[in-house]
């Protein structure tokens, strides 16, 4: 037990890559990419080891009464390219794959040839698959059927230092038994049975680990924080990140989430930068963004709050059919002024008060009001039609009540007054009737 401290060092930060020495023992250091908690609850230390190593192979450098000593490490800046391991995955007890091992109910994959010469091609997949195929079985081990598509992997032997080049990993580990992988051509299921025998022990390594720090490129992303005043939090914000698994959503998530309540009318501005250069080079120029990062607020009533918006009148010479004019435009104004009456008056931009009026045609029926959602279908009508939901929670605009074949056409006239052109309801939309275009 020791003094607690909850907070650690950046995942990936440049400072925050550490050696962890045992002072008792002369065996490797351990190399870190990052502390979570130095010392969580005074006796837990957290952190990420490099894919080098494994919960394992640390618990064979420090037994208990060592001291760790942690040092800080110039690997970040080698210039040499160093052998990575790729991390076996983990599954829980009901054999789905897990993205780390940090429950004592998720249990870590393990590749131990069960016998010589297990390697062998299965024909099936190789034809399902379109490329040759091999399964070799091992040790039983914890069942995690799914893989690794198009990833270049080593299998290695530490035994014989040879390594076996393959494409990727169908099945990690099919009924808990069979490794199926597709071998990188030329190779074959008897090079494979050729470089591993019974009890050897299959450490997989990146084929392909990319270039030197110094040389990479690097995409970043500075989003800020969620501290800004007068801003409406809900919550706080948070960062979803990951993978997404399959070959089909083959992509990597990563996406800052504010929480913020917006209201109809109101305007949220969110300031990031994206930027792109140099990997060394990426933190710093990332920091100093961040000041400029920008969260701002502005209700309707303020942000249109003097400032002038052109008006817009509805005219009709009854409740069937009516036009619209810009107020500007004085010609329209005046041949509308002539022959009819003005009904109602709105405003261009949105105005405290005012909420968007709509003009709706579904197949024949006319609607001047507020409301999208009209002419959609009703719950009853919903479980009638089967190409639309059985229930009442999900909303189809796109549908008319009255033939859910057609679907209505949307014309936003402006921002009114609720109620205030309630006299033109029914009344039907005359692009011409003033001799105005208000496409």
């Amino acid at each position: 037990p020791t003094a607690e401290i909850r907070t650690g060092c950046g995942y990936l930060s440049r400072d925050c890559h550490f050696r962890l020495q045992n002072t008792r023992s002369s065996r490797d250091d351990i190399t870190v990419e990052g502390i979570y908690h130095w010392s969580w609850y005074g006796k837990y230390f957290f952190f990420w080891p490099s894919l080098n190593y494994t919960a394992d192979e640390i618990n064979t450098v420090f037994a208990g009464g060592d001291e760790i000593v942690v040092y800080p490490t110039a690997s970040s800046t080698s210039q040499e390219k160093q052998e990575v391991r790729k991390p076996l995955p983990c599954a829980d007890r009901y054999g789905y794959e897990t993205t780390t091992c940090l429950s004592a109910t998720q249990d870590q994959l393990s590749l131990v040839i069960s016998a010589d010469n297990t390697c062998v091609e299965h024909p099936n997949q190789t034809f399902m698959r379109g490329q040759y195929t091999v399964s070799i079985t091992i040790r039983p081990t914890i069942r995690i059927q799914t893989g690794c598509f198009r990833c270049a992997l080593q299998l290695y032997n530490p035994r014989t230092s040879r390594s076996i080049s393959i494409n990727g990993v169908l099945h990690w580990s099919w009924d808990s038994i069979y490794f199926f992988v597709w071998p990188k051509p030329p190779i074959t299921a008897q090079d494979i049975n050729a470089a591993f025998r019974e009890d050897d022990i299959m450490v997989v390594k990146y084929d392909e680990y990319g270039l030197d720090y110094n040389d990479n490129l690097a995409l970043s992303l500075v989003y800020g924080v969620d501290n800004h005043q007068n801003v409406p939090y809900v919550g706080d914000g948070f960062v979803r990140f990951g993978k997404a698994y399959g070959i089909v959503r083959d992509y990597t998530v990563f996406t800052p989430i504010t929480r913020v309540q917006i209201n109809p009318g109101d305007s949220f501005i969110n300031r990031q930068y994206i930027v792109s250069g140099r990997l060394a080079e990426m933190d710093d120029k990332s920091t100093l963004l961040v000041k400029d990062t920008l969260q701002e607020y502005r209700p309707a009533e303020i942000q249109f709050s003097g400032t002038s918006s052109q008006k817009i009148h509805l005219y009709s010479l009854d409740k069937f059919i009516f036009g619209v004019a810009l107020e500007k435009d004085s010609t329209s104004v005046n041949n509308c002024y002539k022959k009819s009456t003005i009904r109602c008056v709105g405003s261009a931009l949105p105005k405290p008060n005012h909420k968007r009026l709509f003009a709706i045609a579904c197949n024949g029926s006319y609607y001047v009001g507020v409301d999208p959602y009209y002419f959609e279908p009703s719950p009853s009508e919903k479980k009638k039609n089967k190409k639309t939901p059985p229930t009442a929670a999900w909303r189809k605009p796109y549908i008319c009540r009255n033939d859910p074949e057609q679907k209505p056409t949307y014309q936003l006239l402006g921002y009114f007054e609720e109620d205030s052109c309630s006299y033109l309801k029914r009344a039907r939309l005359d692009p011409t009737f003033c001799s105005s275009d208000i496409a």
